[in-house]
């Protein structure tokens, strides 16, 4: 506004400087960039307009490197006031006071990046379910028609609120057997956002695959705790297995 005959075509790169993207042009003096890709190089630099004049480049480029980004946390926010959650927000479960069920989220939502994430399951009582649920599900059910859950020891699928019984499933395990999972296992959860579909893995061996996720709203990792005996815990992982054959690549 403070330059109505300013010709906006003219702060466009030079030919030379092609490799540059213009992500500002105003009066602002200060200007935040976000959401940058992690882990990458960046190049930035400016020029400034007096009087409809506009100067040439600044010959100084800073350069940036940004972070490598961090894995999954439990969100304290986000979920129920009776988890326990580490300092370092790797490890939850339920409050020894607490006598009915509780939830956590992850901090992080899946994308077409971010679309693996593992949970080492401690403590020899069954009632725990591991998976996923939507932004703003309930904290203070097992399970629930806005998340898609796999239950420890007994392996049944909660999708949507249905309770899928394990016998009732095709297994999709190229192991021998069915896989469930236990104390000391390590659980993958694999979420193709693109088509709606989810894939749990046991120690890196594919268990289970479920699809009609939404896709219009937020997948995050989800965790329903019935007993204090049970630990869930993010890991990284620097193995991820093969994504299944009906996911996008």
């Amino acid at each position: 506004d403070r330059y109505p005959n300013l010709d906006l075509a003219s702060t466009r790169p030079f030919p030379e400087d092609s490799s540059f993207t213009i992500i500002y042009e105003g009066p602002q003096n200060e200007f935040h960039v976000k959401s940058l890709p992690s882990n990458e190089q960046h190049w930035f630099r400016v020029r400034a307009c007096s009087n409809n004049i506009m100067s040439r480049w600044c010959n100084k480029t800073l350069s940036v490197k940004t972070k490598e980004e961090r894995g999954f946390s439990w969100d304290r926010a986000a979920s129920h006031k009776e988890t326990v959650i580490s300092m370092e927000g790797q490890r939850v479960q339920r409050s020894p006071s607490s006598s009915h069920w509780v939830c956590a989220f992850g901090n992080k939502a899946f994308n077409l990046k971010r679309r693996y994430a593992t949970i080492k399951v401690s403590g020899d009582s069954p009632y725990l379910y591991v998976g996923v649920a939507y932004k703003g599900a309930p904290v203070a059910e097992a399970y629930n028609n806005v998340s898609v859950l796999w239950r420890k020891g007994s392996g049944d699928l909660c999708f949507h609120g249905v309770r899928l019984n394990r016998s009732k499933l095709p297994s999709v395990s190229s192991a021998s057997g069915e896989l469930c999972y236990g104390g000391g296992d390590v659980v993958g959860i694999m979420v193709d956002v693109k088509l709606g579909k989810v894939a749990f893995f046991c120690n890196g061996v594919l268990a289970r695959t479920a699809s009609g996720l939404r896709t219009d709203v937020d997948v995050l990792p989800f965790v329903s705790l019935g007993s204090a005996d049970v630990v869930a815990e993010f890991t990284t992982e620097s193995f991820i297995p093969t994504t299944p054959r009906d996911f996008s690549s």
